[in-house]
């Protein structure tokens, strides 16, 4: 059984834009044509539709790794062997071994690679290597041809900012930006906070009253995009560059791809600026964003990006008061979810944690040997193989006639069903076999976050959160002075 993996490249598009055709769909109709002509039957397809230098923002890509190396298939079709990897060697080391372990064939139209054979292998590393430096220097032309539009003037974001549209520059190369019917809320926006003297907070309720809505729907200005509206200097007439550059480090032994917020790089745009420079000026002298005077954020919040609202399922975010207790409020100000105190939810949740702790531990405990299991997927794997040669025998079959094109397709169906109900049988098993695995990660991430939970910073307590559970649904009915409602909290885990 052969599995095919398609993965559009930058080149794919540019041939795109120029009328090829659609990418996916021509390699499949070439791979599907060399695996007919080569006798491979296709048991699994493998669709890359993100752009991503990493084995990590490959989710496909991952996938067919866990399989190759479970030794799920005979071989691989691609187009191209730099279609597999184009990462740091770290990344093309992980491919070649898991194809060189298990010694599955990889298959393009030019040529089937054994990498158990010496000189395939050689060939196979040698081609990676190659296609890693290919893609340097072409991400280093991409970037300094995207920095030099931008000192042009050139908008180069994927989608116009709030008050504009994008729009191709006439008899020139590049996108600029022109203004359209929302400009009128982003001037009502610098004015009230400026001249005014509104919060934020405030400004996104008086946009919503007076009919104003956000580009993406819904009937709530929100709060964050009047935020990022008063921190842009697209509004005074500038293209900024490299205010989110990406940025790697390791963390615990892992590649992790950071995009702080920096300073960045202002050039004169070619659109009309819809405010003056020194009103843009001023919103940032408020805010304290101004290079002369950045403010340093803290994670405050330890359940950040984690729980949420049952009712409307926006974030509860941590709302801090001087004079009396924090409360943690949804983020969605028209939700008739009430509020509470911030003691009191995480009191709640730690609870729930340790219920949830007390729990896995136990079902740990009842664990018993995975023997059984063993067993049955070896039966299943047996009967895998009757049915995959029976399927390969029916070729035979129908060229000596003995079968009819009817009867070869309706056995041909019949035995795919049967095939795929075993794998699927087959991949329940071993999943189960493999939950152990996953308890332990969470059981280890849980019992360290509740016995250091006193003593260590809401950034770490947020980190072992967001490692061990998936989400938090917090509700509480509508109170009032004379009614206090119960509060309800529920916790999945990652498991």
């Amino acid at each position: 059984m052969y599995a095919m993996y398609l993965r559009k490249s930058r080149a794919d598009k540019e041939l795109e834009a120029l009328g090829e055709g659609e990418t996916l769909s021509r390699h499949k109709r070439i791979l599907t044509e060399l695996s007919q002509k080569g006798g491979y039957e296709i048991g699994g397809i493998y669709e890359e539709i993100v752009s991503g230098e990493t084995i990590a923002a490959r989710p496909q890509m991952q996938k067919l790794l866990a399989d190759v190396e479970a030794g799920r298939w005979e071989g691989v079709l691609v187009m191209e062997l730099e279609r597999l990897a184009r990462g740091d060697s770290i990344d093309q080391g992980v491919v070649a071994r898991a194809f060189k372990l298990t010694g599955t064939l990889i298959i393009t139209p030019a040529k089937v690679y054994d990498p158990l054979n010496e000189f395939d292998e050689e060939y196979f590393e040698f081609g990676l290597f190659m296609s890693r430096r290919e893609y340097k220097t072409i991400n280093r032309r991409l970037q300094a041809g995207r920095l030099a539009s931008a000192k042009e003037g050139n908008f180069l974001g994927r989608f116009a900012p709030y008050g504009y549209d994008k729009v191709k520059i006439e008899n020139g190369k590049g996108y600029t930006l022109k203004a359209n019917d929302e400009a009128d809320a982003v001037k009502l926006i610098y004015d009230m906070y400026v001249n005014e003297g509104l919060t934020a907070g405030v400004i996104a309720k008086k946009l919503t009253e007076l009919g104003y809505k956000p580009r993406n729907g819904g009937e709530l200005f929100p709060t964050a995009s009047v935020r990022e509206i008063l921190s842009n200097p697209v509004y005074c007439g500038k293209i900024r560059w490299g205010v989110r550059a990406q940025r790697k480090k390791v963390v615990d032994g892992k590649v992790v791809t950071e995009r702080p917020r920096t300073d960045g790089q202002l050039f004169k745009g070619k659109h009309d600026a819809l405010i003056p420079e020194e009103m843009w000026a001023a919103a940032q002298e408020r805010t304290g964003k101004n290079p002369k005077n950045p403010i340093k954020f803290e994670l405050a919040n330890p359940f950040a990006h984690i729980l949420k609202c049952r009712e409307c399922g926006r974030a509860m975010i941590l709302r801090r008061n001087r004079r009396g207790e924090d409360y943690m409020i949804c983020a969605n100000t028209l939700c008739k979810v009430s509020s509470a105190p911030y003691r009191v939810v995480e009191e709640y949740i730690l609870e729930e944690l340790r219920n949830g702790l007390n729990g896995l531990i136990l079902v740990r405990s009842r664990k018993q040997d995975n023997t059984t299991e063993i067993n049955k997927l070896r039966k299943i794997n047996a009967e895998l193989e009757k049915v995959r040669a029976q399927q390969n025998k029916l070729y035979d079959l129908l060229e000596q006639e003995v079968y009819t094109q009817e009867i070869f397709i309706d056995r041909q169906i019949a035995l795919k069903e049967k095939r795929e109900a075993l794998e699927s049988e087959a991949a329940l098993i071993s999943s189960k076999a493999n939950k152990t695995t996953n308890y332990d990660r969470v059981i280890k991430n849980l019992t360290e976050l509740l016995e250091s939970y006193d003593t260590i910073t809401p950034a770490e307590r947020n980190k072992l959160l967001t490692d061990s559970v998936l989400r938090i649904d917090y509700f509480r009915d509508r109170s009032n002075r004379y009614r206090q409602m119960p509060i309800t909290v529920s916790v999945t885990l990652d498991l």
